[in-house]
């Protein structure tokens, strides 16, 4: 009985820290993302409401898990072009745990882009596993090298291996880990599950336009 007694307050201390000190780390993120908008003269926005997440729900990014949302945007238009940084987070529940999944995710929009629906991602064992048992996988014969890396996939078949020419193949190629969607006039560019930390955000954001001129040409 006393080793009970004992136990609980030392789990609920140990709460309650994890809790404070993950508080604070959100805290100072924040900051360190306002700051970075600031140097970039975007603006912020700390938290947001539903507005984003409704626009962007037909993405198989914010379709999975439960519980999205949208946290620390950078925002701001130019030549055309509507620019977003976001940290989106969601959930998955597996039994008695949850796990929160949180990337930073760069959407561009704008009329010249015209782009079929597709999701490109860094392509696992299992994904090779699924593909065996009739997954559908776009491959390029003739890039073997993106095509091991990248499983891509779209409704339109043709249309998407049309927009996925040569010189964005490349790049990807030279680019491991990262994942992008695309549908109608908007482009989503992230890592998934991972969070750019706020003093290489530029060179992220940079690696996203370069990516966004190549599907613009």
């Amino acid at each position: 009985m006393d080793a009970v007694w004992i136990v609980g307050p030392v789990i609920l201390g140990i709460t309650l820290a994890i809790i404070i000190i993950s508080s604070v780390m959100e805290t100072k993120r924040a900051a360190a993302m306002a700051a970075a908008a600031a140097a970039l003269k975007l603006n912020f926005q700390k938290k947001c409401g539903p507005d984003i997440i409704r626009e962007l729900r037909e993405f198989h990014l914010l379709q999975r898990g439960h519980s999205g949302r949208i946290m620390n945007l950078i925002s701001g238009s130019a030549m055309n072009l509507d620019l977003r940084v976001f940290d989106y987070s969601y959930t998955i529940s597996g039994g008695k745990s949850n796990t929160v999944v949180t990337q930073t995710v760069i959407s561009f929009t704008s009329p010249e882009l015209e782009l079929p629906d597709f999701e490109l991602a860094p392509e696992t064992f299992l994904h090779r596993i699924g593909e065996a048992f009739g997954a559908r996988d776009i491959d390029f014969a003739e890039h073997p090298g993106f095509s091991k890396q990248y499983r891509l996939r779209g409704a339109d078949e043709a249309a998407v291996r049309a927009l996925f020419g040569r010189n964005i193949r490349e790049a990807f190629e030279a680019r491991p880990g990262f994942s992008m969607e695309g549908r109608d006039h908007t482009l989503l560019f992230y890592r998934r599950g991972k969070r750019i930390r706020p003093e290489v955000l530029k060179d992220f954001m940079a690696e996203g336009f370069e990516i966004l001129k190549l599907f613009r040409e």
